[in-house]
């Protein structure tokens, strides 16, 4: 799968779970995957969203409020904000 592919089965809200998973992982191993389409995943919510923020945490080099979920962002519009102080979005 592509990322045009992945974006599309992302962006697509009858997609099935599996499906959004294998698309979220796609974003993953390429580190050029650009990161607004993380955000998308994001909006998916639950494993999709905690895939996607693991990753722009990576690759933003953000730090956390702590190492617990609890300390990770899955709010794509907090994602944003923050992608577009830091000149990456």
């Amino acid at each position: 799968m592509n990322a045009e592919e992945a974006i599309a089965i992302i962006r697509n809200p009858e997609s099935p779970f599996e499906e959004c998973i294998k698309a979220a992982d796609c974003f993953i191993i390429s580190k050029e995957t650009p990161l607004g389409y993380l955000v998308e995943c994001l909006k998916r919510k639950g494993l999709c969203a905690e895939i996607a923020a693991t990753n722009l945490y990576a690759r933003t080099k953000r730090p956390r409020v702590d190492k617990t979920i609890r300390g990770v962002s899955l709010d794509p519009t907090d994602w944003t904000n923050y992608l577009r102080e830091m000149n990456l979005l």
